[in-house]
């Protein structure tokens, strides 16, 4: 990871299951649009996110996103982890379906 220091304090899993609300093919080729990562609770993910470590997918398309998911990214990026499979690598905004 790139910080250092102690892991940060992550919402409990509970909090990290992610309802479908419509098949990944759809959520990912249809229309989108961005959101900031902060307006994000209540939207459908439109690509996968990811922190690594470590690298198990915290969303896919077609999942309904929690403020659990928005509290886990930024926290984890706060804490150094890498962020894979999103378009915007800063998470400043996620790609949800529109």
């Amino acid at each position: 990871m790139r910080g250092s220091g102690e892991l940060p304090s992550l919402p409990p899993v509970s909090q990290l299951v992610g309802d479908y609300v419509m098949p990944p093919r759809e959520a990912f080729l249809g229309r989108t649009r961005r959101v900031d990562l902060a307006e994000a609770a209540g939207e459908i993910a439109a690509e996968p996110m990811r922190l690594y470590p470590p690298g198990v997918p915290l969303l896919v398309p077609g999942q309904r996103v929690h403020d659990g998911h928005v509290e886990f990214l930024r926290k984890g990026l706060e804490a150094g982890m890498f962020v894979e499979g999103v378009s915007d690598a800063s998470l400043e905004q996620l790609r949800v379906v529109a």
